[in-house]
């Protein structure tokens, strides 16, 4: 493993950004290198400041070196296997939209690229990222690719028992009480408390309206196991925790990282 000496970017960047000379240098040799990475078939999927190392040549003047492509994929590679190629991994702050659903591309180093610019220019990673996405998730088997806000929320609400397009009974699997996730599902898809959203279910199951209420799980990592394994189930995770064992609904035409997204803590 070679040894660099220097200054990872993050380290270099000031609060009132650094001089448009010095970062338009850093970003051309970002180009660069990603343009050999790409010609070879590699996507780094990590591109972000602490992975770009500096090495000082002068005022304003350095040489770039991208690090850690440990996440990095190989198109085409016979090697690595559907899941690794599709697992979602990176920053979230540095991601695309296309890889927060486990679509990698060039495009999304590309993605990376240009927020890095900015956040060197500005010293800030935009506003527009920093609160964190939730993905509704659905068992892979599941036909549907959008559901309206409207539809989300009546599946969610038991409002709907069986999937329209086919696909079976609507099993919902929740977050248990007091999970930040949970909180946020309540407050944007249900629009209750949990006082009010454990009274709603009991009526419900009390008129007969439902046999049973909401799944819990304890974690995320339970959450996407029960999702894979049952037919119609449907559930939420962060957009950084996804796995390719699921599959991601787009909601209003729109995926996590769109403009617009509107499921976000």
């Amino acid at each position: 493993m070679q040894y660099i000496e220097g200054k990872n970017l993050r380290s270099v960047m000031k609060a009132e950004g650094m001089s448009l000379i010095h970062v338009a240098n850093i970003i051309r040799q970002i180009g660069q290198a990603l343009t050999s990475a790409h010609d070879r078939g590699i996507y780094h999927r990590d591109l972000k400041p602490e992975n770009i190392m500096l090495q000082a040549m002068g005022e304003d003047e350095d040489h770039v070196k991208l690090i850690d492509f440990g996440v990095a994929t190989v198109k085409d590679s016979q090697v690595a296997s559907n899941r690794a190629t599709t697992m979602v991994a990176g920053t979230v702050g540095y991601m695309a939209p296309e890889q927060l659903i486990g679509k990698p591309s060039a495009a999304s180093d590309i993605y990376a690229l240009g927020v890095i610019a900015y956040a060197s220019a500005s010293a800030q990673v935009m506003q527009a990222r920093s609160q964190v996405e939730l993905a509704i998730i659905v068992n892979k088997s599941n036909p549907n690719d959008n559901l309206s806000f409207s539809e989300l929320r009546e599946y969610f609400m038991a409002e709907r028992n069986n999937w329209s397009s086919g696909a079976g009974k609507v099993r919902v699997i929740m977050r248990k009480a007091g999970d930040p996730e949970r909180e946020t599902v309540l407050r944007l898809i249900y629009d209750m408390d949990e006082k009010d959203f454990n009274s709603y279910f009991l009526g419900k199951k009390f008129r007969g309206e439902i046999l049973e209420e909401p799944r819990l799980r304890s974690s995320t990592p339970d959450m996407i196991k029960t999702i894979s394994n049952v037919p119609g189930a449907i559930g939420y995770v962060r957009v950084d925790e996804v796995d390719a064992s699921v599959k991601v609904i787009r909601v209003d035409g729109l995926a996590p990282g769109d403009a617009g997204y509107r499921i976000r803590q």
